[in-house]
């Protein structure tokens, strides 16, 4: 979110926030990842977000050698521009450097390795003359194999299958100024009880 003001960054992290949880607790299956995206989609578009996007696509593999780190940069490019691919690289090549650092940070795993579907989410947020865009990329991945670690996957083409949806959302900064407060209010209630159910002793 470099170059996005404050205010603006407050706005987005919160609202993400508050559709991530949203749908967390609707759509409580991990497995069925389109469903859960659609209800993230749909509680962004209750909160000021105007959502621009498209339906279920499958990316068809031409190498014999699946590799979703290059996949998600043929995708993320054709959808956005070719201008994002440098931000993209850089935010992939941070994201396996945590990964690979010591092991303390696993960067999408699971907490089980008997996994044959992940899903993962990749966003880019710019904004211009006031205005603030929202890029998300979502990718749903399913193949014969186990996978263990979703966005640095390989495989062969035939055991493995890429469902993505690419949207673009444009913050409606005037609607979101009132429910700025409600989201806000939402997320304290949340991490107040949860914090509540914590034992210490």
């Amino acid at each position: 979110m470099s170059g996005v003001p404050q205010q603006s960054r407050k706005d987005i992290l919160n609202s993400l926030l508050l559709a991530q949880l949203g749908a967390n607790f609707k759509v409580p299956d991990i497995e069925n990842v389109l469903l859960w995206y659609h209800s993230f989609i749909d509680i962004l578009a209750k909160i000021g977000w105007i959502i621009d996007g498209s339906d279920v696509q499958s990316f068809e593999v031409k190498d014999n050698l699946f590799e979703v780190e290059s996949v998600i940069i043929d995708i993320l490019t054709a959808a956005f521009g070719a201008s994002y691919i440098v931000v993209i690289k850089k935010t992939l090549d941070a994201i396996k450097k945590l990964a690979n650092s010591d092991r303390k940070i696993k960067a999408f795993e699971r907490s089980t390795t008997n996994v044959s579907k992940g899903g993962f989410q990749v966003a880019l947020v710019t904004e211009q003359d006031g205005l603030v865009s929202l890029k998300i990329g979502t990718f749903v991945l399913q193949s014969n194999n186990d996978i263990i670690t979703v966005l640095f996957f390989k495989s062969n083409k035939q055991q493995t299958k890429l469902d993505y949806i690419s949207n673009q959302a444009t913050l409606n900064t005037q609607i979101y100024e009132y429910n700025r407060d409600i989201v806000i209010e939402k997320l304290g209630n949340f991490v107040r009880t949860n914090i509540a159910e914590i034992n210490l002793s």
